[in-house]
């Protein structure tokens, strides 16, 4: 996380996926020569995961308090103390493709439908984990999504605005259900290169 001139900007990466979000906030300083510095700090992924768990649905504000080792949430009448973790996060700005040339509008819940049922089809049981893998055909104004095993298969079409060229991308059907499920408005934004690179998730 990383806080400066009233917005917070919210990382996570897991190895795979890579979430940003950011939000206006409301900063308060002891003093001057803390005026305008750029707050930088690393979360503990588990300590996110029980924070969550106790705010739930809550719309009431939450407040951070931030010591050189230490960081300490207050919301309602609770309050929530933990250990940052030392050292520098990844350079996340370099990870993000900037210069994607196939850019696809279209919507979220006929999309996340389409995935549901594809990932009910397509399961690969490795290492004591369930992958699901899923095709992604753009073709012009078309996203064909498909998948297949064994028993079943799964064929869908769904309309889209689409510029720039076709492109057939695979993807692993449960990362992309989680981040579409993470966005809450009507329309998103996918901007893809090529089959080797990422695709980055938009609001629209």
């Amino acid at each position: 996380q990383e806080i400066s001139s009233n917005k917070m900007t919210v990382v996570a990466c897991d190895g795979n996926r890579l979430a940003i979000r950011e939000r206006e906030v409301k900063i308060r300083v002891r003093s001057e020569e803390d005026e305008g510095k750029i707050i930088s700090f690393i979360v503990p992924g588990k300590t996110l995961g029980e924070l969550m768990k106790m705010i739930g649905d809550t719309d009431e504000d939450v407040s951070l308090v931030f010591g050189r080792k230490h960081i300490i949430f207050t919301f309602e009448d609770k309050l929530f103390f933990s250990r940052l973790i030392d050292g520098d996060y990844i350079n996340y700005d370099r990870v993000i493709p900037k210069n994607n040339n196939i850019k696809v509008v279209i919507g979220r819940d006929e999309l996340i439908d389409s995935l549901e049922r594809a990932s009910l089809v397509t399961e690969d049981k490795s290492m004591g984990q369930v992958r699901s893998y899923v095709r992604c055909n753009f073709e012009e104004n078309l996203l064909k999504v498909s998948s297949a095993s064994s028993v079943s298969s799964v064929y869908d079409e769904i309309e889209c605005e689409k510029t720039g060229d076709d492109l057939i991308i695979g993807f692993n059907c449960r990362y992309l259900l989680d981040a579409l499920r993470a966005i809450g408005d009507d329309k998103i934004l996918l901007s893809l290169s090529t089959p080797l690179l990422s695709m980055v998730i938009e609001k629209a």
